[in-house]
């Protein structure tokens, strides 16, 4: 992990690298980033420490949004959606 912090090593490792590539693509107008994060269906949630601290997601879409924002200024980035009450 970078910096011990596992939402910094996925928008360094990850994000950046699929901003990269798409960044010329036409057909992608933006990213969302994460999905259902107060969910605890996602073990990955509980790894990147979203489901127990909302202000943990809001650091990694901030990350995300300055990262793709470099590489691509005109592409949108959107916050991932919560579960549905329903479910």
């Amino acid at each position: 992990q970078i910096d011990g912090n596992p939402r910094t090593t996925f928008v360094r490792e990850w994000v950046r690298a699929v901003a990269r590539r798409y960044r010329n693509n036409p057909k992608i107008v933006g990213y969302q980033i994460w999905n259902e994060p107060n969910t605890t269906l996602f073990p990955e949630n509980t790894v990147m420490g979203v489901v127990s601290d909302a202000a943990n997601y809001v650091e990694m879409l901030a990350l995300a949004h300055s990262t793709i924002k470099e590489i691509s200024p005109s592409k949108l980035v959107l916050n991932g959606s919560t579960t549905a009450i329903n479910q």
